[in-house]
């Protein structure tokens, strides 16, 4: 169930990238919390003690992709709020990549291309009018 205002955690390991989403969802979402981790083990770490409602994952990140990291995507499987991956890389691909690793994409889950970024406003806003 949805807060008054959705509380979100980005993780991403570029600066600008980070910047660029924390500067759409403030304009958006004005008085919501926004935690920004660069380091995708923060999935572990801190997570559940930041209990955000939409996360903002990175799906590329220095030495890995998100859906390689087994223990991550189980982290990210058992998440109840939203959860968008967001990458350059094709959404079509990712998610073949997700299904055929997984068997299933969640239906929480939302790939959003990078150079499409009201798409990632739009899936938070489709997301919480069916909550």
């Amino acid at each position: 169930m949805m807060t008054a205002l959705p509380r979100f955690m980005i993780v991403e390991d570029e600066l600008s990238s980070m910047r660029a989403i924390q500067l759409m969802l403030k304009r958006n979402y004005p008085d919501s919390g926004i935690i920004s981790k660069d380091n995708p083990y923060h999935l572990f770490t801190t997570l559940e003690m930041l209990s955000p409602e939409v996360l903002v994952v990175d799906y590329n990140f220095q030495t890995f992709n998100i859906t390689q990291q087994h223990s991550m995507m189980r982290r990210l499987r058992q998440f109840p709020g939203l959860v968008c991956i967001y990458s350059s890389h094709d959404p079509v691909e990712i998610k073949t990549e997700i299904r055929k690793i997984y068997g299933t994409v969640p239906s929480n889950f939302r790939v959003i291309p990078k150079e499409q970024p009201m798409r990632l406003l739009s899936a938070i806003k489709d997301f919480y009018a069916h909550v």
